[in-house]
């Protein structure tokens, strides 16, 4: 490992579960800050981490990298209160075997904060405890056939944020994996969390079932795989909203504003599932946010895409994605993001049960390569400007750590697509960071199943071996 970016942390997990797929892990390390000292964190992670700093969220990540490697984030801690502090990290661990975003290698974290450059906590000592969150469903269908992975489902309870300042259920030590790691820094900026919110609202919709049949399992769902997701008793939310289509709404809708001016959405008197739909100003790449509330036992399908069908209805099952995440309450208040990013204008969010049901908030935080003002273009024309921003948005909603094929179905980076992709960057961007760090992960990955010397088709994504 490069000793500049970890001087004592190594990879870990929950004992015994670094092999297990689809695994959501939590990790808690408390530390003590005192006024005028500098405190950084030095993050990395298989497959994916969010971290937070007293419950308010710090970052996401890593960028993706080659077979036998992991990029390591940095961040700078600001607001400390003086005194206890505590770290939370969630690491999602998919273990996947198809997969064209991420390799199919275990899960681990690997984190380090320091004191004025004083390593204070690190994975691998007793700074660190851990667990396993269960309130992910990982019995589910797939998300999409470039990342065979199941689709985000929650049953919500108060340890499912809790945890982040208070106690991991069933917390234990951290085990080390075994499994050394060549650890490289970012080599790009890091992405764009901004939050999006002032949604405009579309309707409120009831919903009835669609006269169409169709086909629950997807082509790309092998018999394996849906035993590893469990079996015939694998839930299938996007399957059951495609049967589905709005209608008059029987029930009662009253708007307010909350004490911080966001408008407020309370629904009751409906027998049937209620539905919201929002379209934002522009489509956006990011981590899907909402705040909700019921009296009673409710299910929170969210629903996205970027464009609505023929009939004006949002495609559920859509460009080979299931487009939904589905969440359940026994009741209460919740705040939920996801972790996986997606590409959406249009949200609909369905309600089943509750009786009556309060959305409190809905948001985006992007998650994309960050707006550069080192170049622009305007002229006189006005349709040539619209044509420069949106091509524009396109590139950066495509772009984190290297181009990505899709921003959502696959994420994973193409030889072929990034050869015109750099060059947009640097002509739309002025940046060569993104093409350079794409470069670099060809070179470090194995060579090409198809044709031996030649750089893979995928970068950062399946199996492999080491070659840097």
């Amino acid at each position: 490992m490069e000793k500049k970016i970890f001087q004592k942390a190594r990879p870990v997990f929950v004992p015994g579960m670094e092999a297990k797929p689809d695994t959501l892990a939590a990790f808690r390390c408390n530390f003590t800050a005192q006024p005028g000292k500098t405190y950084k964190l030095a993050i990395a992670a298989h497959t994916f981490y969010r971290a937070y700093i007293n419950g308010v969220f710090l970052g996401a990540g890593p960028a993706p990298a080659p077979f036998g490697m992991l990029k390591a984030d940095r961040y700078r801690l600001e607001g400390l209160k003086e005194g206890l502090n505590r770290l939370a990290v969630e690491v999602i661990g998919y273990v996947p075997s198809e997969n064209n975003y991420a390799t199919h290698e275990t899960s681990c974290l690997i984190a380090e904060l320091t004191e004025e450059n004083k390593v204070i906590c690190a994975t691998g000592d007793a700074g660190f405890t851990c667990g396993l969150l269960t309130q992910k469903d990982c019995e589910a269908e797939t998300l999409s056939f470039g990342r065979r992975v199941p689709l985000e489902a929650y049953r919500l309870d108060e340890a499912y944020t809790a945890w982040r300042t208070g106690a991991i259920p069933g917390a234990a030590a951290c085990r080390e994996t075994g499994e050394e790691r060549i650890i490289r820094e970012r080599g790009t900026a890091m992405p764009d969390f901004s939050i999006r919110e002032g949604f405009r609202m579309l309707g409120v919709y009831s919903l009835r079932e669609r006269p169409e049949e169709w086909k629950a399992q997807s082509w790309w769902e092998s018999d394996a795989y849906i035993s590893r997701c469990g079996g015939k008793g694998m839930k299938r939310p996007a399957y059951e909203d495609s049967l589905l289509e709005d209608t008059v709404y029987e029930g009662r809708l009253e708007e307010e504003k909350g004490t911080d001016g966001r408008r407020i959405y309370k629904l009751s008197g409906h027998e049937a599932p209620a539905v919201l739909e929002f379209v934002m100003e522009e489509a956006e790449t990011g981590f899907i946010g909402i705040a909700f509330s019921s009296e009673g036992p409710v299910t929170v399908d969210i629903l996205w895409n970027d464009y609505l069908d023929g009939r004006g209805l949002l495609p559920v099952k859509a460009d080979n994605v299931n487009r939904v995440i589905r969440l359940h309450s026994e009741g209460g208040s919740f705040a939920f993001e996801a972790m996986e990013p997606h590409f959406m204008k249009y949200i609909k969010v369905i309600f089943r049960g509750g009786k009556s049901v309060s959305l409190d908030w809905l948001y985006v935080r992007t998650y994309h390569f960050p707006d550069s003002p080192a170049s622009g273009f305007v002229c006189s024309d006005k349709e040539m400007n619209r044509i420069y921003e949106g091509a524009r948005r396109t590139l950066l909603t495509n772009s984190l750590a290297f181009f990505l094929d899709s921003p959502e179905r696959e994420r994973g980076g193409w030889a072929g697509d990034s050869y015109w992709t750099g060059r947009a960057a640097s002509m739309l961007l002025s940046d060569t960071t993104l093409e350079r760090s794409m470069l670099t992960d060809f070179l470090a990955a194995d060579y090409s199943v198809m044709q031996e010397g030649s750089f893979p088709a995928c970068c950062s994504g399946g199996a492999g071996k080491i070659r840097a």
